[in-house]
């Protein structure tokens, strides 16, 4: 079965079959995801957690299941005095990606109640990114 691939500028590609229907999901352009991280830790860093907030929004309606999301939610809510809802993305961010430093880092500083050091994840990738970057190098070789 052959697929044709559609990529719309900034959100999603869709994949179509030969007769036209679906068969695969949604999948988001990681330029776009990574313009909104980025722009996102920027703003927390400037204490501006609303606009921040906005930037996590768009990723998170095209993929709630990223630890990065949820890791920096917890620093937002940290910074804002609400540590138990800092606690809580931090967790869900550990149980999304068991292997994502910053969001462990992160539960246990939180949860020591050191407040310096907050770890943003930049720079580090989940676990899906390095099994995804894997693969690609395997098939180079």
């Amino acid at each position: 079965m052959r697929c044709y691939v559609f990529l719309t500028p900034f959100l999603y590609a869709i994949v179509y079959d030969e007769g036209g229907g679906r068969c695969m999901k949604y999948t988001h352009n990681q330029h776009y995801v990574d313009h909104h991280v980025n722009a996102s830790v920027v703003h927390i860093k400037a204490h501006q957690f609303l606009a921040a907030k906005k930037h996590l929004m768009e990723i998170l309606y095209l993929d709630d299941c990223t630890p990065i999301i949820h890791n920096l939610l917890g620093i937002i809510h940290e910074k804002q005095g609400q540590i138990g809802n800092a606690m809580r993305h931090y967790r869900c961010a550990y149980v999304l990606d068991g292997t994502y430093r910053p969001a462990i880092e992160n539960l246990v500083r939180c949860s020591e109640g050191r407040s310096k050091d907050v770890n943003y994840g930049e720079g580090v990738l989940t676990f899906d990114q390095r099994k995804k970057l894997r693969s690609q190098q395997d098939e180079k070789n």
